[in-house]
């Protein structure tokens, strides 16, 4: 599916009996506001003849019309709200699935304050400047189609006249299009930008607070927040620039049209209604031409938006499925450098089924590389890693990654419920919660909370309960290989033994990280390698 090429309808499509409805309310709304145009230009026309049943008439019609008219903008309103939401709702499933399916190291190319503002602030630019802009432009074509219709009904000279200046309010517009495009852009990427650096300057808080530095926030804050100001300042310059020419244009036109409805009146061949007919309508289609040709050029500035979204390549998933490892994971010549400096030279390593292992070296000599080498994490490394002969790249993601626990120092936990963290994928519903908080040391959990809706997150736990959550979420999933890094350096020594002690009591394959092997550890051992 190409996005870039498609992005509106393509949202539009899965909710075609919405939209439809939609439709039908935007219709509603220029067939009232026609009907009202027309009567009032009848109403001047039986005044000037002194017909006063006819004159009332169209002022009931007036009223009626107006009546109608207001009660549509009360339900455009509330509905196209509605259906926009869903759209949204769609739109960032999409992008979530397609980073679901990105290279890690794709993926990790941007923070997730990124990410974010592409939840938070682009969708709001999609509203803005597409969905809000498109239903705009539907709205002037069935106001143009009406008011054309009701201009002819007059005299045709009137259409004629019409013609002739639209033709020069939509050419108008295409001299803004590139740099709208680009102003666009600007504001899209400063708001990425905003967002990513007041993640920071919060992540960093305790650092200000405990340095007595808390006014450097509000300085970092003010800098930035005028560069975001700057760049949505500049689009705005540029959008009054265009709209400010496209009105003078219109009035222009309008003027013409009011002569020539003149010309008609004093000739005879029109009543005195069709001056007000000629001035009412012919504003109505030039401001409507006017918001068309400008509405256009903003609706395409989205394009680089949704482009933006669904740049990345997505991984391959047709391949091979990796059903279990009967002889090893093997290291050969395997070599990666991090922004030009050396973490592994050419390393070999083999790890076998149901053995236990550890990687013991200074920091920076490439143990955690190590352990996302296995994970996947990195891909753009030299020499070859396979998996009972076969390279590791020929099987899929998931199959491969369902072979690995990862068990880190800094443990990660979700906003949600207890059982969500530990449970985390929902494949079984039949655990036995009690025995498993047991085995982790997290039993006082289970006396006075209900897991399945205990809310809990990051805040609110040491690191230690972090990484018993974690050790848990690794029993449930029950993977062949465990990669230890350093998986209980929160803990107590008591607790972080009995961890340890389960883990190599297993008959997994383990490959530990860590700057306390014990001498009971290292006994236990199959191999250590030190890097």
């Amino acid at each position: 599916m190409d996005f870039c090429k498609t992005f509106i309808f393509y949202y539009i499509k899965p909710f075609k009996k919405e939209n439809f409805f939609m439709l039908c309310i935007i219709a509603l709304g220029s067939l009232t506001l026609t009907a009202w145009g027309i009567s009032s230009s009848y109403a001047l026309t039986s005044l000037a003849n002194h017909d006063v049943k006819k004159f009332y008439m169209w002022i009931l019609i007036m009223i009626v019309s107006l009546i109608i008219w207001s009660l549509q903008i009360h339900l455009d309103s509330w509905y196209y709200t509605k259906v926009v939401q869903k759209m949204n709702t769609q739109i960032r499933i999409d992008i979530a699935e397609h980073l679901g399916n990105i290279e890690y190291q794709d993926f990790h190319q941007k923070s997730s304050g990124e990410y974010t503002s592409w939840m938070t602030n682009d969708i709001n630019m999609i509203n803005d400047y597409g969905y809000a802009t498109l239903q705009m432009i539907i709205t002037q074509i069935f106001t143009i189609t009406f008011s054309s219709i009701a201009l002819f009904s007059f005299h045709f000279s009137l259409n004629i006249a019409v013609f002739f200046f639209a033709i020069i309010m939509i050419i108008t517009p295409k001299f803004f299009s590139k740099s709208m495009n680009r102003k666009i852009n600007e504001v899209s990427n400063a708001n990425e930008k905003f967002t990513n650096y007041s993640n920071d300057i919060f992540d960093k808080y305790d650092l200000y607070y405990s340095t007595n530095n808390e006014k450097i926030l509000v300085e970092k804050f003010e800098k930035e927040s005028l560069k975001l100001a700057n760049k949505k300042i500049s689009l705005a310059t540029l959008t009054g620039y265009m709209y400010g020419t496209n009105n003078f244009v219109s009035l222009i036109s309008q003027v013409a049209i009011l002569l020539v409805a003149a010309l008609l009146f004093f000739k005879n061949i029109a009543p005195i209604g069709t001056i007000t007919a000629a001035q009412y309508f012919s504003a109505t289609i030039f401001t409507s031409l006017m918001g068309i040709s400008s509405n256009y050029v903003e609706l395409k500035t989205t394009q680089p938006i949704f482009e933006k979204f669904f740049k990345s390549k997505r991984r391959v998933n047709n391949k091979e499925e990796l059903l279990t490892i009967s002889q090893g994971i093997e290291f050969s010549n395997v070599s990666f450098k991090y922004d030009d400096e050396v973490v592994l030279d050419n390393v070999n390593l083999k790890f076998e089924p149901g053995k236990k292992y550890a990687l013991v070296g200074p920091s920076g000599s490439g143990k955690s590389t190590i352990l996302k080498l296995l994970m996947g994490f990195i891909n753009d490394y030299d020499g070859a890693i396979t998996v009972d002969g076969k390279d590791v790249k020929t099987f899929s993601k998931d199959s491969w990654v369902n072979k690995f626990t990862y068990l880190e120092q800094k443990s990660p936990i979700i906003v949600g419920t207890l059982l969500e963290n530990i449970d985390i994928s929902n494949t079984n519903n039949q655990i036995d919660i009690a025995n498993l908080m047991d085995r982790v040391g997290l039993s006082e959990w289970t006396i006075d909370k209900d897991v399945s809706s205990y809310i809990i997150n990051e805040n609110i736990l040491s690191g230690g309960q972090k990484q018993k959550i974690a050790y848990a979420r690794s029993l449930i999933r029950d993977t062949e290989i465990i990669l230890f890094d350093e998986g209980t350096s929160a803990l107590d020594r008591e607790s972080a033994s009995i961890i340890e002690e389960d883990i190599l009591n297993s008959n997994k394959t383990v490959i530990i990280i860590s700057h306390h092997l014990t001498d009971d550890i290292k006994s236990r051992l199959d191999t250590i390698y030190y890097l």
